[in-house]
């Protein structure tokens, strides 16, 4: 078989394998099924103040010692006077996709 022949068969071969592959990732939303209903506050104002373009956070941690790793989200708040901050959320594992 001559290189030129390789060279088509390799080619032919790519051809075959990204025209049948779906390019496309695809997630999805497990969080309402799990028992997760965190909401973000970020405090965005009018003002465009400096705390306000820092995001959140979100760790992993197994803070009951049980072996399952639970799930913290840390929260933003709101800078207006006498708005309530939503405040941070612990979700505990319960070992089977839920958090509780």
């Amino acid at each position: 078989m001559t290189a030129q022949a390789y060279c088509g068969l390799a080619a032919a071969f790519l051809f075959l394998i990204v025209s049948t592959s779906d390019p496309r990732v695809q997630f999805v939303d497990a969080s309402a099924g799990a028992g997760i209903t965190f909401k973000h506050e970020n405090g965005a104002s009018r003002e465009k103040l400096m705390v306000e373009t820092f995001g959140s956070g979100v760790a992993w941690l197994d803070y009951d010692n049980d072996g399952r790793l639970d799930l913290f989200f840390a929260n933003g708040a709101g800078l207006a006077a006498g708005k309530a901050s939503p405040g941070n959320v612990l979700y505990r594992n319960l070992g089977n996709g839920a958090f509780v």
